[in-house]
């Protein structure tokens, strides 16, 4: 009987993960989702005090990368490949003085984040360290991107 249990324990497992799909799978409102959640996790992460609730989320549409001049061939390799960009907005009614919370942009091929900008203009690019990386060796607080209230200009 105990036997029985743990094969019908592992069925399940194995059917659950069966079900998983993989980014280039997903259908249109399934990408829709995902992108979202993603712009979410990535900004939690880079500046927790940028996620602010209740909070807009709308996916600007896709946009080309260009590396310009620049030197670094890990930013030259990404050259006109495209990406989606996510805005994250302050709901109306309490919306600040920058015009977004941030913006998250997220490659179109790969669904990978490119980089993550706050509304101040600071932010993180993952072109020369993937975020992946920078997850998994952990965010160190001066990694993050603090929130600066904007100015009052009157």
């Amino acid at each position: 009987m105990k036997q029985l249990m743990i094969l019908v324990l592992i069925a399940q497992s194995l059917a659950s993960y069966a079900q998983v799909k993989t980014y280039s799978e997903m259908n249109k409102t399934e990408r829709k989702e995902y992108l979202i959640k993603l712009a979410h996790e990535v900004v939690q992460k880079f500046g927790p005090e940028w996620y602010q609730e209740p909070m807009k989320t709308e996916i600007i549409g896709k946009k080309k990368f260009n590396a310009g001049n620049h030197p670094l061939p890990e930013v030259k390799n990404h050259n006109n490949r495209e990406y989606y960009e996510v805005l994250l907005k302050k709901d109306v009614k309490n919306q600040p003085k920058y015009y977004f919370l941030a913006k998250v942009s997220i490659w179109v091929d790969t669904g990978k984040p490119m980089g993550v900008i706050f509304g101040h203009n600071w932010g993180v690019n993952f072109l020369q360290k993937a975020y992946e990386d920078w997850v998994e060796e952990g965010i160190k607080k001066e990694n993050q991107i603090p929130y600066v209230p904007p100015k009052k200009y009157e």
